[in-house]
C-alpha cells in the first residue's frame, strides 16, 4: 500500500465572502467564417464559464462589475462596443448587467490603441535583431503601461467585498 505523502484541500470559501476579488476570464472569439468544430467548441466554452462563474457566484458572491479588455466606456456605450466585438461574451457581460452588475470602462483607448499598433509591429516581421529588439521594447512599454492603467481602474472602481468579472486576453500580464 503507498504511503500518502500529503493532501491538498479546497479552501474554504466563507473566508471570500467578504472580500474583494475578480474572476478573470479568458477571451476567446469566434467568427461567422470559423469552422464549425471550433464555433461548437467556442459555444461550449462559453457556456461552460457561464456555469463556472454561476458556481462562484453563489459560494463566494455576485458579480458587482464588469470590466472587458478593450472597452474605454462604461454603462450601455460600453456594452454595445462590446457586442460588436464578441457576441459570446456580451451575452455573459449583459447578463450579468441585468442582474444588476454594474459595467466599467477599463481601458485608456491612447494605450489600447498603442500597444495594438506595436502588436501589429510583430505581423510585418524584421531583418535585424536590432529593430526586432527595439520594437519589443516599446511594446513592452506600452503594454506595462496599458496593464497598470488596467489595475488602477479595477482598484478605484471595486469596493470592499465586492466581486469584479474581468474578461481579457489569455497573455494578459
Amino acid at each position: 500500500m503507498s504511503e500518502q505523502i500529503g493532501k491538498i484541500e479546497k479552501p474554504d470559501t466563507e473566508r471570500f465572502k467578504e472580500k474583494r476579488k475578480v474572476y478573470l476570464v479568458p477571451l476567446i472569439y469566434s467568427s461567422e467564417d470559423a469552422p464549425t468544430e471550433y464555433k461548437e467548441k467556442c459555444h461550449l466554452y462559453w457556456q461552460q464559464v457561464g456555469e463556472q462563474l454561476s458556481s462562484l457566484e453563489i459560494k463566494i458572491g455576485g458579480i458587482n462589475r464588469v470590466y472587458h479588455e478593450a472597452i474605454s466606456l462604461s454603462g450601455e456605450e460600453g456594452m454595445k462596443f462590446v457586442e460588436k466585438l464578441n457576441q459570446n461574451s456580451y451575452e455573459l457581460v449583459k447578463g450579468k448587467c441585468d442582474n444588476g452588475a454594474s459595467f466599467e470602462a477599463i481601458e485608456d483607448n491612447a494605450l489600447f490603441q498603442e500597444s495594438l499598433d506595436w502588436e501589429r509591429c510583430f505581423l510585418i516581421g524584421f531583418m535585424t535583431e536590432k529593430v526586432t529588439s527595439k520594437v519589443y521594447e516599446l511594446y513592452a512599454e506600452a503594454t506595462k503601461k496599458r496593464y497598470e492603467f488596467m489595475a488602477k481602474k479595477i482598484s478605484e472602481t471595486l469596493k470592499d467585498s465586492e466581486a469584479g468579472l474581468l474578461l481579457i486576453r489569455a497573455e494578459h500580464r
